[in-house]
């Protein structure tokens, strides 16, 4: 006697139906403003980045990242701070081995910094 109750898996359930459909693309030119819920129609990219300099995400300290590596909670790297970025401006200084500077989120990083450490990874050790 046949199976009166045949169970398919998602999968192949989508596969069966997928077989029976045939897409249409449509497009068209709209204001950007109306573009929210669409799909692009061709691949977009900007032509260039913005911002255009390298940016701290939090605010913390500009490092060169070797200058970090192995460092912890027990065994911390010793940097000298030299300055700060002022916000809005370029860094008026340069990040040489075994410094860093304070940077704000959305700050420029200095020339010579490739890494942010947080400031709550951070202590300063004074005297």
């Amino acid at each position: 006697m046949p199976e009166l109750f045949t169970v398919r898996t998602p999968p192949d359930a989508w596969e069966t139906l997928r077989q029976h459909l045939t897409p249409r693309y449509q497009t068209e030119s709209i204001a950007v403003v109306d573009a929210l819920d669409r799909v692009l129609a061709t691949e977009l990219s900007a032509t260039h980045d913005l911002p255009s300099f390298a940016r701290s995400t939090v605010d913390g300290f500009a490092v060169m990242a070797h200058d970090t590596y192995g460092a912890s909670a027990s065994l911390p790297a010793l940097l000298t701070v030299v300055g700060e970025v002022p916000m809005g401006q370029a860094a008026p200084l340069t990040v040489q081995p075994g410094e860093c500077t304070v940077v704000h989120t959305g700050g420029m990083l200095p020339p010579g910094a490739d890494a942010v450490v947080m400031l709550e990874q951070t202590e300063v050790v004074r005297g």
